[in-house]
């Protein structure tokens, strides 16, 4: 029913390279998320900043549905060479939906143009 749903939606723009040490220490804990951006053929910075903005879209997106902090590692993000994102929930993120009495519906995309990973 539309009347229930309350969407959101979040954009983020990252320069490929560019910013990438000061977020690795957030990012290289989800080892298993750079692993799977192996095959999107990127240099590890460009992967980094790649899973940044993915997440930093997300949140921007999410915030304004579960009105808590939402921890870095509760989402991940596995992009695919189409543009099309896996997004994965931990136990943390469930339980802040449960907290809030939501299900929250997740879906993530991304796109490079003349380097810069624009993504929603």
């Amino acid at each position: 029913d539309l009347a229930e749903m309350r969407p959101g939606c979040g954009r983020d723009a990252a320069e490929m390279r560019r910013g990438a040490a000061e977020v690795w220490p957030r990012v290289r804990a989800c080892s298993w998320e750079q692993d799977e951006s192996s095959s999107l053929g990127l240099e590890p910075a460009s992967a980094v900043m790649l899973h940044f903005s993915l997440k930093e879209a997300l949140y921007k997106a999410i915030h304004p549905l579960l009105p808590a902090t939402i921890p870095w590692h509760s989402i991940a993000v596995l992009p695919q060479p189409d543009g099309r994102c896996a997004v994965l929930k931990a136990d943390a993120f469930r339980a802040l939906e449960a907290d809030a009495g939501l299900d929250v519906e997740v879906q993530a995309s991304w796109a490079q143009r003349h380097g810069v990973f624009v993504t929603t």
